[in-house]
């Protein structure tokens, strides 16, 4: 397969390659949704870019849960957690990791076309979910997650261990 600017050059021929052929002038009508696809292209690969995310072959899964239709996982020091329900916003859903997290991707942004309903400003601190004092008590980062988004968070540094 060949790539050029405007067209996708597949090895065959048939009546469907008219429909391959990129559009890119559609980015450009802000009466259209593409032109927030292209911000979130774009973000996308500013993430490859500053992150090397691609580069890290390690993935930690953290929750995967069919009925919720949740999932987080980890990648360096980038944690992603992706709500596909097509209805169900979550309040206060618990990823089991520990460490201070800051959103730097999140897809329900007004940029992308999203309806701005996650305060990226805040500084995410997992908590442990039980009130008695114990040991094996696990952390959970408590997020709100919105019906269709997806959220990138990175990892802060830590001082001291009473900040985890």
């Amino acid at each position: 397969m060949l790539k050029n600017e405007t067209a996708l050059i597949l090895p065959s021929v048939t009546s469907q390659d008219k429909y391959a052929r990129r559009q890119w002038h559609l980015a450009e009508n802000n009466d259209l949704k593409y032109q927030f696809l292209s911000v979130f292209d774009q973000q996308m690969v500013d993430l490859q870019n500053d992150f090397r995310v691609l580069d890290n072959m390690y993935i930690e899964r953290l929750t995967e849960n069919n009925d919720d239709k949740i999932i987080a996982f980890t990648r360096g020091d980038l944690l992603f957690v992706f709500n596909f329900h097509p209805l169900k916003s979550y309040t206060g859903y618990g990823i089991p990791v520990k460490g201070k997290y800051r959103i730097i991707l999140d897809t329900d942004d007004s940029a992308f076309g999203g309806f701005d309903r996650i305060d990226r400003t805040v500084l995410y601190s997992a908590e442990k979910k039980s009130e008695r004092p114990a040991l094996n008590i696990p952390f959970y980062l408590f997020l709100y997650l919105p019906s269709r988004c997806a959220l990138v968070l990175k990892k802060e540094a830590v001082r001291r261990a009473t900040d985890l």
